[in-house]
């Protein structure tokens, strides 16, 4: 009965574990970066950025559930983060790293990560 108890368990939380950021990778998001509006269309190899300053492109790979890379970003634009531009800490970066830390219908978290955790910044994505 244990056995039976602690398989189940898993099974379960292997279904919403694995299910959890399904809804995210594929649609049209918004989000705010220093008070600047950007729309986000997100397909299964590509994410487009818009905002006032201009489209940024890149490439999409998704390493685990609710992790992914942006990556062979065109144009070289410089692109602001909080406080902070890419090019503060590496300009011609071209590689950023994501984990999402929260979902639910409408919204969710996502970390921008970096090898320096002061530059870790969380963003709140909302489903358009």
């Amino acid at each position: 009965m244990k056995y039976l108890l602690i398989f189940t368990f898993l099974f379960l939380y292997n279904i919403t574990n694995g299910q959890i950021c399904e809804n995210l990778k594929i649609g049209f998001f918004k989000t705010k970066v220093k008070d600047v509006e950007c729309i986000i269309n997100r397909t299964e190899k590509k994410e487009i950025i818009k905002s006032k300053y201009g489209t940024v492109k890149f490439k999409i790979k998704w390493i685990s559930n609710c992790k992914y890379i942006l990556f062979k970003r065109k144009p070289k634009l410089k692109i602001i983060y909080g406080d902070l531009k890419l090019d503060d800490f590496d300009e011609n970066r071209d590689t950023l790293f994501y984990e999402v830390t929260e979902n639910n219908e409408r919204e969710f978290k996502v970390v921008a990560l970096d090898k320096n955790p002061k530059y870790n910044i969380e963003y709140v994505y909302k489903k358009k």
